[in-house]
């Protein structure tokens, strides 16, 4: 599921070399997924919150939360950091307007998910740091 035509174009050329038959791309805001309630075992998002603003960080996983089956789980891959501690892309990434920022900083920034998947009430909420060139984290909750 992507919010751009081109990307899920993209993403179906990728998959037809390399010979995938059984996939449903959508084309989908996250905010509003097209699905019902308790639908999927695992919801995986990859570098995908890091270019959210982040007010709209408790709709996206609420959406999440709300298509997992009671005992479903929810996997997220973001650029990330180590600490809380702002850098000064990050405090810059705050003052300009998203377009300006998306364009300027290709929109990414770390984020640190734990709190926020833990305020929309998932549960076992487990963070893990992954360092290295591009610092990431991995967080794995249950709903």
């Amino acid at each position: 599921m992507d919010l751009s035509s081109k990307m899920l174009s993209l993403t179906e050329n990728k998959l037809k070399k390399k010979i995938f038959t059984k996939y449903d791309l959508k084309e989908a805001d996250y905010s509003k997924l097209p699905f019902p309630d308790d639908k999927f075992d695992v919801v995986y998002s990859a570098y995908m919150l890091d270019i959210i603003p982040k007010n709209e960080m408790g709709t996206i996983l609420r959406e999440f939360k709300r298509v997992l089956k009671p005992t479903g789980r929810v996997v997220l891959l973001n650029t990330s950091k180590k600490f809380e501690s702002s850098s000064f892309l990050e405090k810059l990434y705050l003052y300009l307007p998203s377009q300006l920022a998306l364009y300027f900083l290709g929109g990414c920034r770390p984020v640190l998910m734990k709190e926020d998947v833990i305020k929309v009430e998932f549960k076992n909420v487990k963070r893990y740091y992954l360092g290295g060139k591009y610092p990431s984290e991995l967080i794995i909750a249950n709903k």
